[in-house]
């Protein structure tokens, strides 16, 4: 065999070898332990609770639950049913403090943000992890930016995507840029980032152009999606 067959055979090992450790860190379920979930809109909290009621769980009491919403616990993991979206808080340092305060008193390790949001650019049903998102009228909460990306992710999925999610309040009709609009996510990178712990968003597509989209926009679907996703990528302690 001459240097040059060698060489050929060598090359397409080391490539075979890098594809496979790159498919593997996309496949291999990976571990969730001593983190806050936040489940944000009806759907997500339905799904959920529909999974969890097969499982064994604690709800837990914490300082004003009532500002931010039941949360219950499932093996190291809290999972906290919010009570309101960001959209209905006139001033959003009053989410943001709550879940900042949450995560102190539960001392957990990482946020992860679960929602869904309506899209005219990706397809109904379909589960999307960003890492950054850019809110519209954000002087009006109380923010000095529109952009924030997530510093410390949690893991990189299959589905992850690097192109920010475009927010909005109220459901305001959406930009040419937009691709989906929800503000859930930029809480989650707000707050992690403030408290330098790791963060993931799963969220779920509906459709944009459908006012109902909570009811009959794809919403359910989504949030059905996001909770096989959730448990099929992941292991949760």
């Amino acid at each position: 065999m001459n240097y040059k067959n060698l060489y050929t055979i060598s090359l397409i090992v080391v490539c075979t070898l890098l594809i496979g450790i790159v498919i593997n860190q996309y496949t291999e379920k990976k571990y969730i332990s001593n983190s806050l979930l936040l489940f944000w809109d009806i759907y997500c909290k339905t799904a959920i609770l529909d999974y969890i009621n097969k499982l064994d769980y604690l709800v837990i009491s914490i300082p004003h639950r009532e500002k931010i919403g039941d949360i219950i616990k499932v093996g190291s993991n809290y999972y906290c049913l919010m009570n309101k979206h960001p959209q209905e808080y006139s001033n959003i340092s009053i989410l943001l403090d709550e879940i900042t305060k949450t995560c102190k008193y539960l001392r957990v390790d990482s946020l992860i943000g679960i929602s869904t949001a309506g899209s005219d650019h990706y397809s109904v049903g379909r589960v999307l992890q960003f890492n950054s998102a850019i809110i519209e009228n954000y002087r009006e909460y109380s923010l000095q930016s529109s952009y924030v990306e997530g510093k410390k992710i949690l893991y990189k999925t299959s589905e992850f995507i690097s192109q920010p999610i475009i927010n909005t309040k109220r459901l305001i009709s959406p930009t040419n840029s937009q691709v989906a609009s929800g503000e859930d996510e930029f809480v989650t990178y707000l707050v992690s980032n403030k408290l330098n712990i790791f963060s993931l968003t799963l969220t779920g597509i509906s459709n944009n152009k459908n006012l109902n989209m909570y009811k009959d926009g794809g919403g359910k679907i989504a949030a059905k999606n996001i909770i096989h996703f959730l448990f099929s990528q992941f292991i949760l302690l």
